[in-house]
């Protein structure tokens, strides 16, 4: 309970935060620059990256609370379980890519035909990186290295889907280790978390300006979510702390306001990095020093992360109160489906319609407002047109070989 609808708010904070990303690519008036993040509301929706850290969160819980099982039971021995991971890697290439590699083939070959206007041309010139073959690093996962740089690769946003199946991996090798012994493998976890956070911390400070291409990412800085959901799955998996664990209603809303505020302040502390702003320039001034940067920029999501968990753990847990009822609605099933194929077709969206524009975008709240909404709303008709017709039939496909190979 409460997977789903944390899955779906999170994609539409993703939109979201793309909606404003994405707008400077027609150009913004010089005097908005500025305004636009020295704007303290604005703060949430300049900073939507960290959703993508709950999105970690909740595929290591995934994979903690139902892989484990699976290779439980598998057969003993270093042979069987590399067969057995192996299989597994498989399975999921082949649950994730059709969809994926029919989105690549649309934005590379037919989206530079759906527009035009007079910064078309440069504007879909990403899409060359798909047919100059880039193409194959995203296939095999791998496009958070190949090229080393972040923007100039075949669908830039796919970073995300390469570290994930990557942590994936990353995954199997913590729960073959639990196998073994509980103590290891949360000791590898706590591991895991240290050496992420901590190494991410000291390379910020010595490379703040690579911090888009070297950090953002790459997966030994954003490992720390996966395996903390790890962490939750196999305690909620091995445990019978989801039936037993009981909290007082007192208890559980001051736990969640205190839980939920620490988030909000992680959001709007950010008010203070460009504020106040130069709107002279078209650069945000820059107040934080390297240490505080990198301190919020690691640390800070850890914390985030924590957060996000303990209020998702007492909705499974079923402690959650209103916001676990909230959590729990049945509508939220439906929309956690479409998450993957809204992820991956938003940002074609907004490409098409910031890149067709005649003048500078005018950015405010009203603006920003429509074309989210029309955003979301196309997103996800498109996502339920896609699950239909590809992701549904190839996970039945998948479904028939187990069950013919099992008979």
């Amino acid at each position: 309970e409460g997977i789903d609808c944390l899955r779906t708010l999170s994609m539409f904070w993703v939109i979201l935060g793309h909606t404003a990303m994405m707008s400077g690519g027609p150009g913004l008036a010089k005097s908005e620059y500025a305004e636009l993040t020295d704007n303290f509301w604005n703060q949430f929706i300049l900073y939507g990256d960290k959703s993508v850290d709950t999105f970690f969160l909740l595929g290591g819980i995934l994979v903690g609370y139902t892989v484990i099982s699976v290779l439980r039971k598998g057969k003993q021995g270093v042979f069987a379980r590399l067969m057995q991971c192996t299989q597994l890697v498989l399975l999921r290439y082949l649950r994730l890519t059709p969809l994926y590699a029919f989105v690549l083939f649309v934005y590379a070959y037919l989206i530079p035909y759906a527009g035009d206007g007079p910064i078309w041309k440069s504007a879909i010139d990403t899409t060359g990186q798909c047919r100059n073959g880039q193409w194959w690093s995203n296939m095999v996962y791998v496009n958070n290295f190949f090229p080393d740089q972040f923007f100039p690769t075949c669908m830039p946003w796919a970073w995300y889907l390469a570290c994930d199946m990557q942590f994936f991996v990353v995954g199997l090798v913590v729960l073959i280790v639990y196998l073994h012994s509980k103590q290891a493998g949360f000791g590898l976890i706590f591991t895991l978390v240290v050496a992420s956070t901590i190494g991410g911390y000291f390379f910020v400070i010595k490379h703040r300006e690579l911090t888009q291409d070297w950090w953002y990412d790459k997966p030994y800085f954003r490992v720390s979510p996966m395996v903390i959901g790890i962490g939750i799955g196999l305690i909620l998996k091995d445990t019978k702390i989801a039936s037993k664990f009981r909290i007082s209603r007192i208890a559980s809303f001051g736990i969640q306001f205190v839980a939920i505020s620490v988030v909000i302040f992680l959001i709007y502390i950010q008010y203070t990095l460009f504020h106040p702003s130069d709107h002279s320039t078209l650069v945000p001034q820059n107040n934080w020093s390297g240490e505080q940067f990198s301190a919020y920029y690691t640390f800070g999501r850890l914390m985030f992360v924590f957060c996000v968990s303990i209020v998702l753990f007492l909705a499974i847990t079923k402690n959650g109160g209103v916001i676990q009822r909230i959590m729990a609605a049945q509508y939220w099933e439906p929309l956690g489906k479409l998450t993957y194929g809204a992820y991956l077709v938003h940002p074609i969206f907004l490409l098409i319609y910031y890149s067709h524009l005649w003048n500078i975008f005018q950015y405010d709240t009203i603006s920003i407002s429509m074309v989210f909404c029309s955003t979301l709303l196309l997103s996800y008709a498109a996502a339920f047109i896609l699950f239909v017709c590809i992701e549904k039939p190839f996970e039945n496909l998948m479904r028939m070989g187990l069950v013919s190979k099992r008979k």
